[in-house]
């Protein structure tokens, strides 16, 4: 089962996405219009009278705010639309919303809603650790694992294994399944010339573990 980037908010869906819970086009949380002058040019299928999440956001509630982008995101309850997913995102950021940071990073190493970016991705999972969602440690463990390659206009961002190894070793401890697994791939594949001794032992033990959930 593939678990890798997760999205927080609905802990069950690890493939799918999105936390509690997305393009071309960026708008900066800070300086993004609030009036309904950017939303007009969009088509909604609910007046202001009876959409009440959407009236709950633009009124400045960072929970209601999230809940819609997911909405957006989803296609739930409204037309499926990614750049007023991100939009929302955003909102919902600058509101104080820890949970949409997480989701934002999804947006950036997917390129939905915005121009894909993987170190905009790494800065947004990097914001989310520290504010303690599990999945975006887990998200950013793998993005260190491997780096991010150079291009045109910026340098790589270099692998850090043992940091990756570090917060991966946190996770599963702490019972998180996907960590777990992804520790025992990173013991197993380890270079011959860095292998520990019990290397294969903990990968073995990992699995077992992984397995006897069902995983």
């Amino acid at each position: 089962m593939n678990t890798i980037r997760t999205l927080a908010c609905v802990p069950s869906l690890i493939n799918a996405g999105l936390y509690t819970f997305v393009f071309i086009f960026s708008i900066s949380p800070f300086t993004a219009k609030t009036d309904d002058s950017f939303l007009s040019i969009f088509s909604e299928e609910k007046t202001e009278e009876t959409d009440w999440l959407r009236r709950e956001a633009k009124a400045g509630k960072a929970t209601a705010m999230t809940q819609l982008a997911n909405q957006y995101f989803y296609g739930k309850n409204r037309k499926k639309n990614y750049l007023l997913a991100v939009y929302w995102y955003k909102r919902a950021i600058a509101a104080g919303d820890k949970t949409a940071k997480f989701n934002l990073a999804i947006c950036y190493e997917r390129g939905l809603g915005v121009k894909k970016d993987p170190r905009k991705a790494l800065e947004y999972y990097e914001k989310a650790a520290e504010a303690g969602i599990v999945q975006a440690k887990h998200n950013l463990a793998l993005t260190l694992l491997k780096g991010i390659p150079a291009n045109a206009e910026q340098d790589a961002v270099e692998p850090e294994p043992e940091r990756a190894e570090k917060i991966l070793t946190e996770l599963s401890a702490n019972g998180f399944i996907p960590a777990s697994r992804e520790l025992a791939v990173l013991y197993i594949e380890r270079p011959f010339q860095q292998k520990k001794p019990n290397d294969d032992v903990k990968a073995f033990s990992l699995l077992q573990k992984a397995a006897s959930t069902g995983d």
